[in-house]
């Protein structure tokens, strides 16, 4: 209330009820700061699903391992903070997932131009999971790769509504084992969903924009 301004990264973070309220709010997105495809990326490299950020059971992981077991000829690539030790062996010891550590923002943004799908699960039994407003969204449109995401996130619609990713229910293991098989044999589709969050980024979402908004915001010029 005292705030001259509140900024949240997506309208589902808008909690004022009155309209004198909501007008101090500002949306300014998790926008991913522009970098260039390395230039040393194999043509022969397998089907590769890349999960970064927090890498924690409430984000799917535990699933996903469950799944790279099932999928023993595609590529589960990972980059980020593991604070569980039980998830930590395990992704140690599964022959197919790809463990990068914990990396810089730009280190971690170019391991997206090396995947086929940015995975991006949330546990739907908390509130903040089902409003996520993801980083790796917007990562995935600057690299102009599609997403996945569980259906239960409020925001997975907005994906599915401008065509940019895919959808699964969080939990159910055989569903994303076939969702992950049906991005690897229909490559077009997950290029043209590409395509098009990479369109989409240019258009409203880059870093870009989003430092423009700050700027406007603080009154800088």
């Amino acid at each position: 209330r005292k705030a001259e301004s509140i900024i949240v990264p997506d309208e589902s973070r808008i909690t004022a009820k009155d309209e004198a309220e909501k007008s101090k709010f500002n949306v300014i997105y998790n926008a991913a700061i522009e970098i260039p495809p390395p230039n040393d990326i194999s043509k022969d490299r397998p089907f590769t699903v890349y999960a970064m950020g927090y890498l924690m059971k409430i984000r799917g992981i535990e699933d996903l391992l469950d799944v790279s077991i099932k999928l023993p000829d595609v590529k589960f690539l990972l980059a980020g903070a593991v604070h569980e030790d039980d998830l930590m062996k395990r992704i140690e010891t599964i022959q197919n997932v790809d463990y990068r550590g914990f990396l810089l923002p730009k280190e971690a943004l170019k391991l997206c131009f090396e995947s086929d799908i940015i995975f991006t699960f949330y546990d739907p039994v908390s509130e903040i999971n089902r409003k996520a407003a993801s980083n790796k969204w917007f990562d995935a449109m600057m690299a102009g790769k599609p997403i996945l995401v569980n259906e239960e996130v409020e925001k997975s619609s907005w994906i599915m509504k401008h065509d940019i990713g895919f959808t699964c229910p969080y939990g159910n293991l055989e569903a994303l084992v076939e969702k992950i098989q049906y991005i690897r044999l229909h490559p077009e589709d997950a290029l043209r969903k590409g395509k098009n969050g990479r369109r989409l980024y240019e258009q409203g979402y880059s870093w870009d924009n989003s430092m423009n908004k700050i700027s406007k915001l603080l009154k800088i010029t």
